[in-house]
């Protein structure tokens, strides 16, 4: 009865994937980036907060931000000392800009890579999530970087908003690029993990046959994505903060401060 119930899991499971692999690649793009907007919304006033925290800074940096003394609006006008939710939502334009294209483009070579390797490669399954994973992070990586430059200088409060903060881009032209260049630091070995080890437990879950869970429930992949992006997160949390603290840094050598 077990090794039924396992079989019919598994092809279940096989029925699924080849429905999604008949999809055209459009719903791949598209659903990665209507998700990626849904939890950017939700999780950007933590977001900030991770910034101001990462940058050494209450709000801002730089000339016309905020100081480690704050101000009324800028700091303390929350509860426990936070900034009000309206700051918390600073730089939320470019966070959109950062997460949704890129991730539908993370996703979308991620699953033709996948593809292509378990295919024809003969590679064990979780070196395909891995090199798969990292390829379509390192395209989205460079659609990522101008969008999370913009966005650490709106939220640490070196930049007004999002056009003062690309403004600012283009006038340093290197700025964009040290980003993106430390960033694959980040987000390559954050694309890979993530992804593999989100597939691998599914993969475990299904052939255990003392686990009835069915994996394909939206509140089952929600759990299981949130734990392997957490590991992803915690592994690659060093390169992050170097990431934070080079833009904000940079840009506030730039406006003519002393980037400390």
């Amino acid at each position: 009865r077990t090794a039924r119930a396992l079989k019919q899991k598994l092809d279940e499971r096989a029925r699924i994937l080849e429905r999604l692999d008949q999809q055209p690649s459009w719903v791949v793009y598209g659903a990665a980036i209507f998700a990626s907007f849904g939890s950017t919304l939700v999780v950007h006033p933590i977001d900030t907060i991770k910034t101001l925290t990462m940058s050494n800074a209450d709000v801002g940096a730089g000339e016309g931000g905020g100081n480690d003394e704050g101000t009324g609006e800028q700091a303390g006008g929350g509860p426990m000392g936070l900034p009000p939710l309206g700051m918390l939502y600073k730089g939320l334009v470019p966070n959109l800009l950062k997460e949704g294209p890129p991730s539908g483009l993370y996703l979308g070579i991620y699953e033709a890579v996948k593809a292509a390797l378990l295919s024809s490669s003969g590679l064990p399954p979780l070196v395909c999530y891995l090199v798969a994973g990292a390829a379509g992070e390192f395209a989205g990586s460079a659609v990522r970087a101008p969008s999370e430059a913009a966005k650490t200088r709106v939220q640490s409060g070196i930049a007004s908003g999002p056009v003062e903060a690309f403004q600012q881009l283009a006038a340093e032209p290197g700025a964009t690029f040290d980003t993106w260049s430390t960033s694959l630091a980040r987000d390559v070995p954050f694309g890979g993990i993530q992804i593999a080890l989100f597939e691998c437990v599914k993969t475990a879950i299904l052939q255990n046959p003392n686990l009835d869970i069915d994996v394909n429930s939206l509140l089952a992949e929600a759990l299981i994505g949130a734990f392997a992006g957490a590991v992803g997160a915690f592994i690659t949390c060093p390169a992050d903060v170097v990431i934070t603290r080079l833009i904000t840094q940079s840009s506030s050598s730039a406006n003519g401060g002393d980037g400390e």
